[in-house]
């Protein structure tokens, strides 16, 4: 279950996620426009623990935070 949060939370982390090579974004020129998400190569990697090594920008802010992943 996703906790509640703000438009502006989800589009920053959304940005953050496309600039790092997790997620991809499409759009479709729509009325009203479409957008949508999907995993990058990298993002499927992340999903098995261990891999950031893939993803160096991702691996790098989260390292930043105090996280390890080193496998």
């Amino acid at each position: 279950m996703m906790s509640s949060v703000t438009q502006k939370v989800l589009t920053s982390h959304l940005r953050e996620s496309e600039q790092e090579g997790v997620i991809k974004r499409g759009t479709y020129p729509r009325v009203p426009p479409i957008v949508e998400y999907s995993t990058t190569e990298c993002g499927k990697k992340l999903q098995t623990a261990g891999c950031f090594p893939f993803c160096p920008k991702a691996a790098n802010r989260h390292q930043k935070e105090g996280m390890n992943f080193d496998t």
